[in-house]
Order: C-alpha cells, then sequence, then structure tokens
C-alpha cells in the first residue's frame, strides 16, 4: 500500500527564491534627462533629472500549496554627475514642463565647468528599492533594500560670448 506524504515545504527557502527572481528582474533606471544625453548641455544652464517609473518587480515561488511572494518598489534615486557632486531624490524626479526655462529643475543640477575636450562626465543613476514580501502561511515583512545603476556619457560645453558697444 502506498501513501501520498504531502512535501515539506520550508517557507524561508520560498522566500529566498522569489527574493532572488525579484532581484534579477529589478531593472535600471531609465533616464529622463534635460537637455537629453544625445544633445549634451551647457555651463550653468540648468537641468532636470527624472527617471521612468518602473512600477513594482514581483515575483512568486510556490511548491506544495505554499507561496512567498517578494515586491521591489521604486523609492529614490542618486545621480553622480561624474564631477564629484551629487544629488539624491525621493520618488521619481520631476520632467521638465517648460522647454524655455533655464534654471535646474527641483530634482536638478546645474554644472559649473565644461567637460574636458573629448572626454564627457559619466553620470550615474542609481536607482533604490523596497523590498518586501508576503507568504501564504500569513507572514509578511521587509527583506534588505537593492539598488540598480546605469551610467552614461554627458558632454558639458561652454558658451564664450563677446559684448559690443553701440
Amino acid at each position: 500500500e502506498f501513501v501520498w506524504v504531502a512535501p515539506q515545504v520550508d517557507i524561508g527557502q520560498l522566500i529566498d527564491g522569489a527574493e532572488a527572481r525579484a532581484r534579477a528582474a529589478t531593472p535600471v533606471p531609465v533616464p529622463d534627462i534635460n537637455p537629453p544625453t544625445t544633445a549634451g548641455s551647457f555651463v550653468n544652464l540648468g537641468l532636470w533629472l527624472a527617471i521612468e517609473d518602473p512600477g513594482p518587480t514581483v515575483a512568486q515561488v510556490g511548491l506544495g500549496g505554499q507561496w512567498a511572494r517578494v515586491q521591489a518598489t521604486h523609492s529614490r534615486f542618486e545621480t553622480d554627475f561624474g564631477n564629484g557632486d551629487m544629488v539624491s531624490c525621493t520618488g521619481l524626479g520631476v520632467p521638465i514642463a517648460d522647454l524655455d526655462t533655464l534654471e535646474e529643475g527641483p530634482c536638478g543640477y546645474t554644472y559649473r565647468l565644461s567637460s574636458p575636450e573629448e572626454d564627457p562626465y559619466q553620470i550615474t543613476i542609481t536607482s533604490f528599492y523596497d523590498v518586501t514580501y508576503t507568504t501564504s502561511t500569513g507572514r509578511s515583512g521587509s527583506l534588505e533594500g537593492l539598488s540598480r545603476s546605469i551610467t552614461f556619457d554627458y558632454d558639458i560645453d561652454e558658451i564664450q560670448t563677446v559684448g559690443t558697444r553701440n
């Protein structure tokens, strides 16, 4: 006679598995910077910084009727401007609304020196995520947060003007 014995499920292992999947699937930030990276910018012209909303990353692992779900939710981002300056922003930042403005945005920055010729600044944007879990057994809580980064070139030039008297 055979008797089916349900497998012993370690909910902690399910949490670990769901966490690993969520960490692997969490995206790098997609910058929304103005002036755009393809154009670069100029000394004393304010930048507007934001990132596209990545939405939550959710992963679930189950076995024998038990499951664990892990969710990574974007909370903030930091920008390293490649010259030693950094800005930290809550949420997703603020995309530019008025293309005629010369001032930096609420989550912006203004370069005071041009980048070296043929050597653009390296901007690094790092998104930080809060990570939480829930299980079929009613357990829930927070896990160690995670971060994702992207680095790109950003050229800053200087415009020279000459004044004349009439």
